[in-house]
């Protein structure tokens, strides 16, 4: 594949959605791009603005809260997509306020409760997508005092 040809291949890509670094690297390698026409369309993509890993970030992080995704879900989903650790605890720390938690998971235990019999299921469902389980106790003591 030449950088022409990769080239169209990434606008392609990239004018349906946003994406990492890393993952257009892994689609160009699949299709058999050499290191050298990788990394000079790469560069060039960076150097028109098209691929900013922070602006993925943090539309993916903003799409996890809008969703109901606890930080910890949120995060190993972005490490496995090959996310920078820090862009993500910056992003997770600015978007992500205790409060927001706090809400979030109040709206899951209340969609997700029928009777007291189903706690250990609520939390456990809480706790699939990415709460902690002190902040969902917390959350759930607050339910229950009627906060």
């Amino acid at each position: 594949m030449n950088k022409e040809n990769a080239l169209k291949y990434l606008y392609r890509l990239i004018s349906q959605r946003e994406y990492l670094e890393k993952t257009l690297i892994d689609k160009l390698s699949k299709k058999g791009a050499s290191q050298v026409v990788i990394t000079e369309s790469i560069s060039r993509l960076k150097e028109l603005g098209y691929i900013d890993d922070n602006s993925f970030i943090k539309s993916f992080v903003k799409s996890g809260i809008r969703k109901l995704n606890g930080p910890n879900r949120i995060r190993n989903k972005l490490f496995m997509l090959g996310a920078n650790s820090s862009d993500v605890e910056i992003s997770l720390d600015e978007f992500y306020t205790q409060e927001l938690i706090n809400n979030n998971i109040k709206i899951l235990i209340i969609k997700k409760s029928k009777s007291q019999d189903d706690r250990n299921k609520v939390i456990a469902y809480c706790v699939r997508r990415g709460f902690s389980i002190s902040d969902i106790l917390t959350a759930e003591s607050e339910i229950n005092q009627g906060l």
